[in-house]
């Protein structure tokens, strides 16, 4: 027969076994809603741009929300500049439980007037929309 201090050992090892990736799944499904709640909001705030003050309204509430670096602008041609937001997957999919996905906006002004705006939700194999 085990000894008592045994029996607490494997007692705590059977339970870190069953505690530890239970907490990482519910860690990974935290972390997927939130990325699924964070492309919604993003392409929900696409549909209510119209003009350019909607556009440089939702781009200044999303840097509050994500920070800085959330929009990367680029140059296109002197007078176009283009604006990108994308939210990405790529903590999951790293770990290999779910291919890479996410969604990106574009949002393009020319002489610092709204030009276009794209939406692409993606996968890693192909685009799924473009609109």
């Amino acid at each position: 027969m085990l000894d008592r201090s045994t029996r607490h050992w494997v007692r705590t090892g059977l339970t870190v076994l069953v505690a530890a990736p239970s907490l990482l799944g519910i860690a990974g499904a935290a972390y997927a809603i939130r990325l699924s709640v964070s492309a919604r909001a993003l392409i929900n705030s696409a549909r209510a741009i119209r003009t350019t003050a909607d556009a440089e309204r939702e781009m200044t509430a999303w840097k509050r929300r994500s920070g800085n670096k959330f929009w990367v602008e680029r140059r296109d041609v002197a007078p176009e500049k283009t604006y990108k937001a994308e939210i990405v997957n790529l903590g999951i999919a790293r770990l290999g439980f779910v291919e890479s996905a996410g969604a990106t906006l574009e949002i393009t002004m020319h002489d610092g007037n709204l030009r276009r705006i794209t939406v692409t939700e993606w996968t890693a194999s192909y685009p799924l929309v473009s609109v």
